[in-house]
């Protein structure tokens, strides 16, 4: 299978997505009974050519495992892939400024932002900028989802910058 661009597989729907992935189910763990624990409803979703690998076992469905499976893939893909930011920001998805994590969008805007901070060496201020916030507020949003306020202090720390606290 030929290996996409990260912004092609990040448009990607859910069943094209998991046609470049290997999927299997998983025996669940943890609370649930024997119904968890018996049946395959954890999924594990790979996409070798980026080397990453999803595991999600937090319902008793399959079907609603391998949905949030593909959602952290494609939120790990925006994560983990750099590459020159276009010239034109990819659109904000919410709606007055309140960051929609749900919306389809999210991931590739998540690329977009991560891909200007490293551009910019981690500073929030020029990168706020283009998306027409104030650099709080852009922390703010960054800081909504656990996984992308990670990647983001870890950016920061790899070049050179102190972490940022979030304030209560």
């Amino acid at each position: 299978m030929e290996l996409l661009h990260r912004d092609e597989y990040l448009r990607l729907n859910d069943q094209a997505l998991l046609e470049h992935c290997d999927v299997q189910g998983t025996k669940g763990s943890g609370p649930g009974g024997q119904h968890r624990n018996k049946t395959l409803t954890g999924v594990r979703v790979a996409l070798h050519p980026c080397n990453l690998e999803i595991r999600c076992t937090e319902d008793r469905s399959a079907h609603i495992n391998k949905h949030l499976a593909l959602r952290r893939l494609r939120l790990a893909l925006a994560l983990s892939i750099r590459q020159t930011p276009s010239p034109q920001p990819v659109h904000f998805p919410g709606t007055q400024g309140h960051v929609q994590a749900a919306n389809a969008g999210y991931p590739s805007w998540i690329a977009d932002v991560f891909d200007r901070l490293e551009v910019s060496s981690g500073e929030l201020r020029p990168v706020a900028e283009i998306y027409g916030f104030s650099p709080s507020a852009l922390f703010r949003i960054l800081s909504e989802e656990k996984s992308v306020q990670q990647a983001f202090q870890q950016l920061r720390l790899r070049h050179g910058k102190a972490a940022l606290k979030a304030r209560p």
